[in-house]
């Protein structure tokens, strides 16, 4: 967790998000809002966003997406420019009946509205599918390293053989 770099109420909202009995309570509520706050800042004071796609929702597509984003990444972050992912919800489905699995029936249309909503104001063609969408900005080096195993280490067969 050290390694986020999380302020004290980014730690807090963690801490809440992650109960899904919390969650439900304040969906019930229709409270919550305020959870987001941190994000809608973030891409408020963003020095830029960032909004990878691929044009059709192929797997072919989808894996060059990836690449993509993993080249965009590295440079982003080799210019020194601090990334962070804030892709909506609706990246994950496409259409109504995608949407109510991933929030329900009844919140279905609303996500619906918010991806039309976001592909009018990026102007995104018909068939395009989003990859990522980050914010990148300046921030000083993390005072943490993430702890990574050695890439020889990931790659060892079982007895140690590669």
């Amino acid at each position: 967790m050290r390694t986020l770099e999380l302020d004290p109420a980014d730690l807090a909202t963690f801490a809440i998000v992650r109960r899904p009995e919390v969650m439900n309570q304040l969906d019930a509520w229709g409270l919550g809002q305020a959870l987001g706050d941190a994000t809608r800042n973030g891409v408020r004071t963003a020095s830029a966003l960032a909004i990878v796609t691929v044009a059709d929702p192929s797997p072919a597509a989808y894996i060059a997406g990836g690449q993509a984003v993993e080249r965009w990444w590295l440079e982003a972050t080799r210019l020194g420019l601090a990334v962070q992912p804030v892709s909506p919800t609706f990246i994950f489905a496409s259409g109504v009946a995608e949407y109510a699995e991933l929030v329900g029936a009844e919140k279905a249309p609303q996500l619906s509205d918010l991806s039309d909503r976001f592909r009018a104001v990026v102007r995104l063609e018909a068939g395009e599918r989003l990859c990522i969408v980050a914010r990148l900005f300046r921030a000083p080096p993390p005072s943490v390293r993430s702890r990574r195993y050695p890439l020889e280490r990931l790659f060892q067969r079982h007895g140690g053989q590669n």
